[in-house]
């Protein structure tokens, strides 16, 4: 017959506490209580597990051996727990980078939710590259296929570059011209992609400013809102600035120069215990995906 739990979990205490009284405030007991637990171990086991002296305890051979196996049986039980704790078949972790995230999919998910009410949605946003499998992610958009095993992936959309302004700007573009326009008018550089400037001009051999002479913003997020409140002429990223050109805060200056980026990707868990409600999730983010 094993030990109670809470007589295993005292003595487990009182080892790494060091002692009984430092144990039993810990575990918010007396420490009449924590002494009492420890003896009814002890006589369950037949065994002196601790020498107990007037300011630490220390463990006995018998104990040194049980105390291994209690910690690795406790950490077993709390891994048990949490899993049970966080395991939810109708909740779905997804991870984008940031600006993905929140200037794209979040603008979806209320939509989502009167679709699905039932599925819980987990959004990680970073750009950190995640480890799927190890934290547990179902669905990922990114800008690369390589994955661990157990994950298929698809096309999710197009990434593209272009040069956009604010309306007033893009007027005075069209009235002066390109190259005018240029020598009066800021350039923002997005400081997370410093060279897409210079892959844009070269790509369309069409001048554009040193990008040492460029107004630098840290962000795309900030660039883009930096852009539309008329800073200067950015360098639109498809698909994060395809609401800002529909509703005409942003405009595009040349329609048919357009340098592709690498792609978006979305990554899937083949082997999920949710893979029914990943399935929907998945399904419903391909119907809704950016088109070109």
């Amino acid at each position: 017959m094993l030990p109670p739990i809470q007589n295993i979990l005292a003595f487990v205490t009182i080892v790494e506490l060091k002692q009984l009284k430092r144990a039993a405030s810990h575990l918010n007991l007396t420490e009449s209580a924590i002494s009492h637990q420890l003896s009814r171990l002890e006589d369950q086991l037949g065994r002196k597990l601790l020498e107990r002296g007037r300011n630490e305890a220390s463990l006995t051979s018998d104990g040194e051996i049980f105390y291994a196996f209690a910690t690795n049986a406790l950490r077993e039980l709390q891994n048990g727990v949490s899993a049970i704790q966080s395991h939810n078949v109708n909740s779905i972790h997804i991870t984008a980078p940031r600006t993905m995230v929140a200037m794209w999919l979040a603008a979806k998910i209320p939509e989502f939710y009167i679709d699905q009410p039932n599925i819980e949605l987990r959004l990680s946003a970073t750009d950190r590259v995640c480890n799927l499998k190890h934290e547990k992610i179902h669905l990922a958009i990114r800008s690369t296929p390589n994955l661990t095993d157990g994950y298929r992936y698809e096309k999710f959309c197009e990434q593209y570059i272009f040069p956009v302004a604010s309306p007033e700007i893009a007027k005075e573009i069209a009235i002066k011209g390109w190259d005018q326009v240029v020598k009066e008018t800021a350039f923002i550089l997005n400081e997370t992609h410093q060279g897409e400037w210079k892959q844009w001009s070269e790509e369309f051999n069409i001048s554009c400013p040193e990008e040492r002479e460029m107004r630098r913003l840290g962000s795309y997020d900030i660039v883009q809102s930096a852009c539309i409140k008329g800073l200067g002429i950015a360098m639109g990223r498809y698909p994060l600035c395809s609401e800002a050109i529909q509703d005409g805060r942003l405009v595009p200056i040349f329609e048919d120069k357009k340098f592709y980026d690498t792609p978006y990707y979305l990554a899937w868990s083949e082997d999920s215990p949710n893979y029914k409600s990943l399935r929907i999730v998945r399904d419903w983010l391909l119907e809704r995906k950016p088109i070109d």
